[in-house]
């Protein structure tokens, strides 16, 4: 009998949500036609850091065709890590290695006094692409602090 695994790290990608582990190849297909999603991590302040208004942070280059499923962003510290007076605004840009451009793929909110937001917008990149990450707004009277992404995809 096979054994069934909550994920898969191959390569310095973790494959969340895999419940047959037979014939995986690299086209993210597991036995039995099902597509595993991935998780991506980006850190734009690591733990307890205080978050500040920046553009371009961290840049995730794309090497392959993929298509995000969700973004879960939280803000990380031991105590008193959320924004507060305002809500803390950061978005995500695409640029497109087909022509040069750069397109927004939209503004994410966590709301002051709370800690996480998650979307379940679908966004499609192509191989080449990159993506960027900038802080927009953060608190008045606390910034937050710690801002982590998980972005899942496939």
């Amino acid at each position: 009998m096979p054994r069934i695994r909550s994920f898969i790290h191959d390569n310095g990608v973790i494959a969340i949500n895999v419940d047959k582990t037979s014939n995986a190849n690299s086209t993210n297909i597991i036995a039995g036609s099902t597509t595993i999603k991935k998780l991506k991590v980006i850190e734009i302040r690591q733990y307890a850091q205080i978050l500040s208004v920046v553009s371009g942070v961290t840049a995730w280059p794309l090497n392959n065709d993929i298509t995000i499923t969700g973004i879960y962003a939280t803000c990380r510290g031991p105590s008193n890590f959320s924004p507060q007076g305002k809500d803390l605004v950061f978005g995500i840009r695409r640029y497109l290695a087909s022509n040069g451009t750069t397109i927004s793929m939209g503004t994410f909110t966590i709301p002051k006094a709370n800690s996480n937001v998650t979307s379940n917008t679908v966004y499609s990149c192509s191989s080449g692409d990159s993506l960027y990450f900038d802080v927009v707004q953060v608190g008045s009277t606390q910034a937050g602090a710690g801002l982590r992404l998980d972005i899942t995809y496939y």
